[in-house]
């Protein structure tokens, strides 16, 4: 994995929130896209943001196995239309 030079983004106010961009290189380098699940997790060094593993507590995994099986019937035809 090549090493992505460090980056800094400023924290927003998002209604009650605070949001922080992720840098393109590195949401391609591990593979975040829009509308993906990450993980804040706290350490003595820091927060680590990283894809979640697991699926939010609201969410189906019956669903998630289906939109699966639909990405991965439809990939080429999905590939495709960005293209058009």
């Amino acid at each position: 994995m090549s090493e992505v030079a460090k980056e800094y983004r400023k924290v927003n106010k998002l209604g009650h929130s605070l949001s922080v961009t992720i840098p393109k290189k590195l949401a391609d380098q591990y593979g975040i896209r829009q509308g993906d699940v990450v993980e804040f997790i706290p350490s003595d060094k820091g927060i680590l943001i990283r894809p979640s593993q697991t699926l939010p507590p609201n969410v189906d995994p019956r669903f998630f196995e289906s939109m699966q099986k639909i990405f991965r019937d439809f990939d080429e035809t999905l590939k495709n239309l960005k293209d058009r």
